[in-house]
């Protein structure tokens, strides 16, 4: 959560979102951050930076203000950059989704960072203790004062990895009594009281307990005893009234667990056991609302709404076994079909009780994205491709990730539940409204998100298919449709302002190319801003594409169905249809079909992504599959992906064949003019400002790069900064000229000065 004090100096203590701690001069509630010294001399203060801003840590410097030995500074951030009659204001605030902390000296060293943490109404981050290492949401403020004021327990070790068995002691701040609990379950009165250290060993042969309930019909039991890890939950009481928050610890040990998992990022839940199990109130388990005689459709799984959500803890922690982040949330079931699963998809929501308003972290910095601020994500097991590939809706999104609609970013990661091993899932996005002010910045309010053709079903209500906001834009579009022939060029260019065709015909090619078979009844959404917008497709869910139907499956013809049923209803083709009257439309489809053809939906293209997302999944496998026995052995999961090789690589051909039958032309994808571009070297796109430097294996599996230039100058001078702005590296090079990047997996900048321009280029380390 922060560097270990550099100095005397710390940030002790923050607050990004007061609304009744602490009032300044002017009756205003900023945020507000605690500097401590921790030294036996006073210090003075002139000059030093303090930032939100990795790239700016002078965003604000402290006039000459003296600190005491031992004492402690409030300084408000409330961007009025003023020093009032009590307090200095900086001229910045933090965010309550989470913003770093910079503490800066005025030589210019960092002395302190915080990552960015979000934090609820009133609720504090610090150190617990003062100027130690370990930071805590705390029980109540105390800016300006010592942190041990507040009731809370002090951990002697944090979460995360240990090659040995550990000793763990906790201590209570205010000197009330310790319950704890090690089962997921929250202390109370009469849980276990902390008197002596907890020896924490090796779980190798403790027998499974969640692991062994059955949450499907479809259930089997785990073939051993699953890996395990020691969950501590821990809390102050005086006379049987909790006095402190609950706070959860994941403690790891094995000497090998980083071998073990150096490939993934490991997600781990915590919440009380009857919130997952439990007959009546349990969502993970068929109990009470399971009815045997339609067991698809039926269980405790498929409930949905708040009265099924349950608060719970997570923790996340990277490959390198390092807690990135512990925070409360509150999860639900997540899918359709797939909820009767072993394994469930859970949906994980950032405003359970005690928690915080937005998820931050760069779940998807490998993939060369850098948001880090969600509202909701989505651990994701891999649905009807359960017992197959696992990885077809998830490579389907990476492929697609540059064309015109939003695509579900994923990453691979191993879950545990109440410290049992849960097998891999992936992190993805979750579509909705927040969804869409995150990565555009649109009004929350001001987004529609509907399901396809729901503007076209009159017998239905109004309201019919509207997911966020309203569909009213949705039914003028098909009042259009119905009551007009876009044959006519002026009725077409209209359709052109309603519709992003862009975006509608690089979404259609995808799902008629990848031959989805739950579509386009099903699994087909648009969004706009307000009612004028234009729509725009997403894409999810392709686990019933690519070779699901036969490689040589005609898609187009099924899309363009005016008789079909169930997954392409006549309401669900008729947009199709309707801008295939148009001539224009379909010059610009089958252009758009052409390039991407060559390009995006190359075989070589397509099998090299294939192959990069089986890389992030192959050393996880067997885990899994004897965990869960889905897929049924580790060759069905090769075959499974060998599949998917075999559709890239076949279905070119077939799809030629179907818009030549369906046009009644020869289309030959030569015949039209692209601009090739080489997705096959790269996975991840380079910010290019001069293309006369080049990175190369990019990215790169073996913490090696090679460099090229095309200038006259013999030598270099670059930089090297990661996704926060810090430098990392610098120093001069020669043309073509390898380079160790022994760097943690994730992005990186490499620039250079050249004729007075910055040349950067993003890179990526696997």
């Amino acid at each position: 959560f922060g560097l270990m004090a550099q100095s005397d100096i710390v940030i002790n203590e923050f607050m990004s979102d007061n609304v009744n701690t602490l009032v300044d001069e002017d009756g205003d509630y900023p945020d507000w951050i605690e500097l401590h010294n921790t030294s036996a001399n006073a210090i003075n203060l002139n000059g030093y930076g303090l930032s939100d801003d990795s790239n700016i840590p002078f965003k604000w410097t402290f006039p000459s203000y003296s600190i005491p030995a031992g004492g402690f500074i409030v300084v408000l951030a409330s961007d009025k950059n003023q020093q009032g009659a009590t307090y200095l204001h900086t001229n910045f605030k933090i965010s309550s989704s989470g913003e770093p902390l910079l503490l800066t000296e005025p030589s210019g060293n960092l002395i302190d960072f915080v990552n960015p943490t979000p934090l609820a109404e009133d609720i504090s981050f610090g150190r617990l203790d003062d100027g130690g290492v370990m930071w805590e949401r705390l029980y109540s403020a105390s800016p300006n004062q010592s942190n041990s004021t507040t009731n809370g327990v002090i951990f002697s070790h944090e979460s995360g990895f240990y090659p040995t068995p550990i000793n763990l002691d906790l201590t209570a701040t205010n000197g009330d009594e310790i319950k704890f609990s090690t089962d997921g379950s929250d202390p109370n009165s009469v849980s276990t009281s902390f008197s002596n250290s907890l020896l924490l060993g090796h779980l190798d042969t403790v027998p499974n307990v969640y692991s062994n309930i059955n949450t499907s019909p479809y259930w089997v039991t785990p073939d051993s005893n699953n890996y395990k890890a020691h969950i501590i939950k821990a809390a102050t009481f005086n006379q049987g009234n909790r006095t402190s928050n609950i706070y959860t610890k994941v403690i790891f040990i094995d000497s090998n667990l980083n071998a073990r998992y150096n490939q993934f990022d490991i997600v781990s839940i915590v919440t009380e056991p009857y919130n997952l199990f439990d007959l009546d109130s349990g969502i993970y388990v068929p109990g009470v609302n399971y009815n045997s005689s339609n067991s698809t459709w039926t269980g405790n799984y498929f409930q949905k709404g708040e009265q099924w959500e349950r608060n719970a803890n997570l923790q996340y922690f990277n490959s390198d076994g390092n807690l990135r982040f512990n925070q409360e949330i509150a999860i639900r079931t997540h899918g359709g079909k797939g909820r009767n699963l072993p394994q469930k998809s859970i949906r994980v929501y950032t405003e359970g009780d005690n928690g915080a308003p937005k998820l931050n972290y760069p779940f998807f910095e490998h993939l060369g994205e850098d948001k880090r601020v969600f509202d909701k994500i989505v651990i994701r097991n891999s649905m009807t491709c359960w017992n197959h590939s696992v990885i077809k809706d998830e490579v389907t999104a990476y492929i697609c990730r540059d064309l015109n609609f939003e695509v579900q970013h994923s990453k691979p990661v191993v879950v545990f539940i109440n410290g049992e091993y849960w097998g891999v899932q992936s992190i993805r996005e979750y579509f909705d409204e927040k969804y869409i002010n995150e990565n555009f910045d649109i009004p929350e309010d001001s987004v529609n998100i509907v399901l396809h053709g729901s503007g076209n079903q009159p017998s239905l209500p109004a309201d019919w298919g509207v997911v966020e906001g309203s569909n009213l834009g949705h039914i003028q579009l098909y009042d259009f449709l119905n009551n007009n022939d876009l044959t006519i060029p002026s009725n077409y260019q209209y359709i052109e302002s309603v519709l992003d065709i862009k975006s509608i015909i690089d979404y259609y090619c995808t799902e008629i190319y990848f031959n989805n078979k739950d579509w386009p009844t099903n699994n087909n959404k648009l969004w706009n801003e307000g009612t004028f917008g234009t729509w725009r497709q997403m894409l999810y869910d392709l686990d019933g594409g690519w070779q699901y139907l036969g490689v040589s499956y005609n898609q187009l013809s099924r899309a363009l169905s005016a008789t079909g049923s169930a997954q392409n209803a006549p309401y669900a083709t008729f947009l199709l249809r309707k801008l295939f009257e148009s001539q224009d439309f379909e010059d610009q489809f089958l252009n758009r079909m052409a390039c991407l053809m060559k390009t995006t939906f190359s075989a070589d293209t397509v099998v090299a992504k294939i192959n990069y997302m089986k890389g992030l999944y192959v050393s996880g496998m067997q885990e899994h599959i004897d965990r869960w026995h889905r897929p049924s052995s580790y060759s069905t999961w090769t075959s499974g992906v060998n599949g998917l090789i075999t559709f890239a690589n076949g279905r070119k051909n077939h799809v030629i064949q179907h818009i030549d039958s369906q046009f009644g032309i020869s289309f030959d994808p030569e015949d039209y003019d692209c601009e090739i571009i080489d997705t096959i070297s790269s996975t991840v796109e380079t910010i290019d400002l001069n293309n006369q430097i080049r990175i190369y294996p990019n990215p790169t599996t073996d913490k090696i790069v090679w460099v090229d230039f095309d200038f006259p100058e013999t030598n270099l001078d670059y930089q090297i900064f990661n996704l926060s702005g810090q430098m990392i590296r610098s120093g001069t090079f020669q043309n073509h000229e390898q380079l160790q990047v022994n760097f943690p997996p994730g992005v990186y900048y490499f620039t250079v000065n050249i004729n007075q321009q910055k040349i950067v280029k993003r890179f990526v380390t696997l």
